[in-house]
C-alpha cells in the first residue's frame, strides 16, 4: 500500500485504549500509514498517535433522571442527546475534521453523526453484536431497543462496517442487509515453542476479566469432577465489585485451583507458555456469548497451548479445523470435566503441536492487512468522487 502520511484518521472507542486490545491492534495496524488520532478513556496508547482524552464527568441527579425516562419511554432521540458519552464527546469531536473514522462500538456512532458539519467517512467496527450486548431483562428492555433504533439509523451511513466472527457478521446481514468484513481478535503472533508436557499432569490457565456474566464458577465447579492430575490457575482483572471475591470464597476448599496475579495483556502468551491447556467454559446467556470469540481464545493458542471449551460454536469451529483440543458435550461443569477427561499425555502433546501449527496462521498479521486495505480502499473510492 502507498504511504499517506496526508490523509487523517482517527479511532475513537469507550473504552481504556491502552488496555484494549482489538483498538490497539487497529493502531498499530493503520499508524506507519496515516496520521492517527485517538479519542478514548485511560492514559496514553504505547503507540505512534496523537491522543485525546475524553473527560470523565459527574452528571447530576436531574440529569440521571432525564436519561433514564428517555430510556424507559422509549424516546430514542432524548435519549441519545441526553447519553454522557455523547456530551463528553461532542465538544472534541466539533473543532477537528478526519478524513475517516474508525468508530468502535455502537455508541460512538451518535457521537460522529451528531450535526451536519462535513466530517469525513465513517467505518464501524461493530465488536459484538450491539442489539443484545447484555442478556439480562432489564438491560434488553432499557437499552435493547435504544441499541436496535441506532443500529438501523447509523450503520447504512458508514462507509464499511467490521465485526469479530462470522455469527454475528450473518446477523448483522440477516437484519440490515449489510455484510461486515470479519476480523477475529486474533493477537500479534509470539515466537514460541510448545513446552514439554509431563507425566501424570495437566496444568490448565484461564485469564480474562472477572464478570458474572462468563460464569467462572463453572469451570471451578468442573474441578470437583477431575482428577489428581489436573490444576486449574485463574489469572482474573478485577471486573464486577466483589465477583473476585466469590470466586475465591467457593475456591476455598478446592486445593487444585489457584489464583494468580494478571500480567499486561501483551506478555499472556509468554506467561502461559508453561501451562498444558487454556479453558474457557461459556454458558450462552446472551446472543454475544452464544458466539463468542474472544482474546483469551487466540492468546491460548499464540500461547502453544491446547484448547477446552464448551460447545460454543465460532470456537469449536477452529477447534475441530486445527485439532487443538476439545470440546464438551454441553455447557454443564461435568459435561466440560468429562471432556478433560478424555485428555491423555499423547493427545496432549498433538493438541500442543497443532496448536504450535495454528499460531502462524490465527495471528493478527493478517487481519492487520485487511484492516490496512479496507481503509486504504475507503480513501480511495471517497478521493475518486470527490474529483468526479
Amino acid at each position: 500500500m502507498v504511504k499517506n502520511n496526508s490523509a487523517r484518521v482517527a479511532i475513537i472507542a469507550l473504552s481504556d485504549i491502552s488496555k484494549d486490545p482489538r483498538v490497539m491492534r487497529q493502531i498499530d495496524a493503520l499508524s506507519l500509514d496515516y496520521e492517527i488520532t485517538v479519542i478514548g478513556f485511560g492514559d496514553v496508547p504505547p503507540a505512534r498517535c496523537s491522543f485525546i482524552q475524553i473527560p470523565h464527568r459527574r452528571r447530576g441527579a436531574m440529569a440521571k433522571l432525564r436519561h433514564f425516562f428517555s430510556l424507559m419511554t422509549k424516546r430514542h432521540e432524548a435519549a441519545l442527546q441526553s447519553s454522557p458519552h455523547v456530551l463528553e464527546v461532542l465538544p472534541i469531536l466539533k473543532n477537528v475534521h478526519f478524513d475517516l473514522i474508525i468508530a468502535n462500538d455502537i455508541e460512538t456512532l451518535p457521537m460522529v453523526f451528531a450535526d451536519d458539519r462535513k466530517i469525513g467517512l465513517v467505518f464501524f467496527d461493530a465488536h459484538e453484536y450491539a442489539e443484545q450486548e447484555w442478556g439480562s431483562w432489564r438491560w434488553r428492555y432499557l437499552y435493547g431497543s435504544l441499541r436496535r433504533y441506532m443500529c438501523r439509523k447509523y450503520i447504512p451511513k458508514c462507509c464499511g462496517m467490521m465485526t469479530v466472527c462470522k455469527g454475528i457478521a450473518d446477523r448483522f446481514y440477516v437484519d440490515l442487509g449489510i455484510l461486515p468484513t470479519v476480523i477475529t481478535n486474533a493477537p500479534l503472533r509470539s515466537d514460541l515453542i510448545p513446552s514439554p508436557v509431563l507425566p501424570d499432569r495437566i496444568r490448565l490457565i484461564h485469564h480474562g476479566r472477572a464478570m458474572p456474566e462468563r460464569q467462572i464458577e463453572d469451570m471451578i465447579t468442573a474441578m470437583r469432577y477431575l482428577d489428581e492430575r489436573f490444576t486449574l490457575d485463574l489469572m482474573l482483572i478485577p471486573g464486577t465489585p466483589g465477583y473476585l471475591e466469590h470466586l475465591k470464597r467457593i475456591s476455598f476448599s478446592i486445593s487444585t485451583v489457584r489464583f494468580l496475579e494478571p500480567v499486561r495483556m501483551q506478555d499472556l502468551p509468554t506467561a502461559t507458555n508453561g501451562y498444558d491447556m487454556g479453558v474457557y467454559l461459556l454458558s450462552p446467556t446472551s446472543f454475544n456469548n452464544h458466539y463468542a470469540l474472544p482474546n483469551k481464545f487466540f492468546e491460548y493458542i499464540q500461547a502453544r497451548l491446547g484448547v477446552a471449551i464448551g460447545p460454543s460454536p465460532e470456537m469449536a469451529r477452529i477447534v475441530r479445523e486445527f485439532s487443538l483440543g476439545v470440546v464438551a458435550t454441553d455447557f454443564s461443569p461435568r459435561a466440560f470435566a468429562a471432556s478433560l477427561m478424555s485428555v491423555n499425555q499423547q493427545s496432549l502433546v498433538n493438541y500442543k503441536i497443532s496448536s504450535h501449527r495454528a499460531a502462524k496462521v490465527l495471528n493478527s498479521d493478517s487481519n492487520a492487512k485487511v484492516i490496512r486495505r479496507l481503509v486504504n480502499a475507503a480513501l480511495k473510492r471517497n478521493s475518486g468522487s470527490l474529483n468526479d
